[in-house]
């Protein structure tokens, strides 16, 4: 690993959460760390993954409540954006998972993707989000973005 490489944490809030990566592409240019912790059951070692290096994305994968995504939203500054991937839950289809990531407050800066798909995350990681980029400054300010065909992956944003 070089140290020019982007890191990103791939954060799995369960073991069985580890199907998503079974068909995911990840890039050469990008570094990907795993993490498997449950922002309910174990928050402390979501913590100590996230504290383990400086991160340039957190790509957060969980079902129902996805809390995950929202605990790294609570740690990370604002430029680094934290990609959530909802996953299919029996109870609700997925719709809680959605809803818990796009039912946030103005000037939380997070991706939604549809529902388990990994590579639509890693495809929003490989976006050049900087400052002087138009796009990034207000998503970054908190404006609600509306995906509106033009976004090359297909996010949504929030």
């Amino acid at each position: 690993m070089t140290e020019d490489k982007k890191k990103v944490l791939i954060a799995l809030g369960s073991p069985s959460d580890m199907e998503l990566l079974k068909n995911a592409k990840l890039p050469e240019d990008t570094d990907f760390y795993l993490s498997v912790a449950s922002a309910h059951r174990t928050p402390k070692l979501v913590e100590d993954h996230f504290l383990k290096q400086s991160w340039d994305a957190i790509i957060a994968c969980a079902g129902l409540t996805n809390a995950l995504a929202n605990k790294y939203l609570t740690m990370l500054p604002a430029h680094i954006p934290v990609i959530s991937v909802p996953i299919y839950d029996k109870a609700t289809r997925g719709l809680a998972s959605i809803m818990s990531t796009t039912e946030l407050p103005p000037g939380y800066p997070i991706f939604t993707t549809k529902i388990g798909d990994m590579n639509q995350a890693i495809a929003a990681n490989e976006y050049p989000w900087h400052d002087e980029d138009p796009f990034c400054k207000d998503f970054v300010k908190g404006k609600h973005l509306f995906d509106s065909g033009d976004f090359k992956h297909g996010l949504h944003l929030v």
